[in-house]
């Protein structure tokens, strides 16, 4: 049987998917390190022609799809005004932190609706090709450890880059308390869920065997930058994704 594709936004870099070369079409490498269950797509998902790619080589192959798990983080990694707090169905013991704007889960959930409009037009499309079997890959949790994240984000200089994607002051940047992310991770997954299950494609979320006590990306598994999960937590999903497969 041949190896399973894995494609996509997201998770790339704990996955061992190689970038390859810009300059080139997207081609099928394997994964570094090598594993041969496995090839990845290479090239840029944002571009048209990496996706156009995925559907060509779509027909009797097997499909592993991470689509922009991390958009949460683009979105809330740093606090904005007014400070927020939600509660949420699945997570019902985590605390509404005090002196915080409560908003609807549902508010949550729109926010979230253009990423899964995309997830919902893409599966239409790749469905069509007809794959041998096709899975959504969930994305790690937030990493909760404030100290050590705070000293990540100025790696590439995230920090002014989320600042200025969302109109906050680089002067006074403040991070997202760890529940309120997980919380906003977990309406995420949620919504993509929804989405995956309403084509009929499984998903293979996060392990669990990752997580700290909280339910967050443990320390042991974060790469070395805001919002990455390593090579050890991608074993993991490798062999999560392998057995589903199997």
């Amino acid at each position: 049987m041949s190896p399973i594709i894995i494609a996509g936004h997201s998770h790339r870099k704990a996955l061992g998917v190689a970038r390859g070369d810009r300059t080139q079409a997207p081609d099928l490498l394997p994964l570094e390190p090598a594993d041969p269950r496995f090839l990845g797509l290479s090239g840029g998902p944002k571009q048209a022609v990496y996706w156009d790619r995925l559907c060509a080589l779509a027909p009797g192959r097997r499909i592993a799809l991470a689509w922009e798990g991390n958009r949460y983080n683009d979105a809330f990694l740093l606090q904005g005004v007014p400070a927020f707090d939600l509660f949420v169905a699945e997570l019902p013991h985590l605390p509404i932190l005090p002196g915080r704007v409560l908003v609807p889960e549902r508010a949550v959930r729109e926010r979230f609706a253009e990423t899964a409009a995309g997830l919902a037009r893409f599966l239409e499309r790749l469905l069509t090709r007809g794959p041998a079997g096709l899975v959504l890959v969930g994305a790690p949790p937030p990493k909760a450890d404030t100290e050590r994240l705070t000293a990540l984000l100025g790696i590439g200089a995230y920090d002014a880059k989320l600042a200025a994607a969302n109109g906050l002051d680089p002067e006074r940047l403040t991070l997202t308390p760890a529940s309120v992310r997980l919380k906003l991770w977990q309406v995420e997954q949620t919504v993509l869920r929804g989405v995956a299950e309403r084509f009929g494609c499984a998903v293979v979320p996060a392990t669990k065997a990752c997580f700290d006590t909280q339910g967050c990306l443990h320390p042991d598994y974060w790469a070395e930058d805001a919002t990455h999960a390593n090579a050890a937590y991608g074993a993991f999903m490798r062999d999560d994704i392998a057995n589903h497969f199997t």
